[in-house]
């Protein structure tokens, strides 16, 4: 820390070798990012939150020996364009929430025990209640969202994960996402085969 105050002469004792030590050892014992094993019954979590920036999400596996382990898959964040950023934090919540699912569609396909974690306990609340009018945009992310099994966790955002990716802003190296590619956005869901859907579908449950 006092690298970083003005004024404060440079000074490399034991004290700084301990940290530096500590710095390496935590490297060493950081495992790298691992597979997800679709024929393992250890639950997989999805962790996804939203800002008006940014979805930020990791994408991780139960470890067999113990369940508090988890081995991470993947993690990133998807910057909002000024329409998404614009949306009330209720509807952002869900839309990050359709958007995650729809971007991780290949990883999730064939998991069996799926839980998505967030920090928005009223997304629940939103899923059993759709819109009245049909044709709303916020029904359309219900219905793809319920195509998938999975159990809805609610997580205190004190100890929600994918904060620290909710702050990432564009950046001129990122890749546009191309809104005009209905397949990739808002109408995905009319390419799944032409799957019969129910609207009240049973409901995924809340911890």
């Amino acid at each position: 820390m006092e690298l970083t105050c003005v004024g404060v002469p440079f000074e490399f004792s034991t004290d700084q070798i301990n940290v530096q030590q500590d710095f390496v050892k935590a490297l060493q014992d950081t495992k790298p990012l691992v597979l997800i094993d679709y024929e393992s019954p250890n639950p997989v979590i999805l962790v996804v939150d939203t800002s008006y920036i940014s979805i930020g999400y990791y994408l991780c596996q139960c470890a067999s020996n113990n369940y508090k382990e988890h081995c991470c898959n993947c993690f990133g964040s998807i910057t909002l364009n000024n329409r998404e950023s614009r949306f009330s934090q209720s509807k952002l919540e869900l839309y990050g929430l359709y958007h995650m699912l729809q971007a991780l569609q290949m990883y999730l396909i064939g998991i069996r025990n799926l839980i998505i974690e967030v920090d928005a306990c009223y997304i629940r609340d939103m899923l059993q209640n759709p819109d009245i009018q049909p044709s709303t945009s916020i029904n359309c992310w219900i219905m793809a969202i319920l195509m998938f099994h999975f159990e809805l966790v609610y997580v205190k955002g004190t100890f929600h994960g994918p904060n620290g990716l909710l702050q990432c802003l564009l950046q001129p190296s990122d890749p546009l996402s191309n809104n005009s590619n209905n397949s990739m956005y808002e109408n995905w869901i009319d390419h799944l085969h032409s799957f019969i859907h129910q609207v009240q579908l049973p409901l995924p449950l809340l911890c």
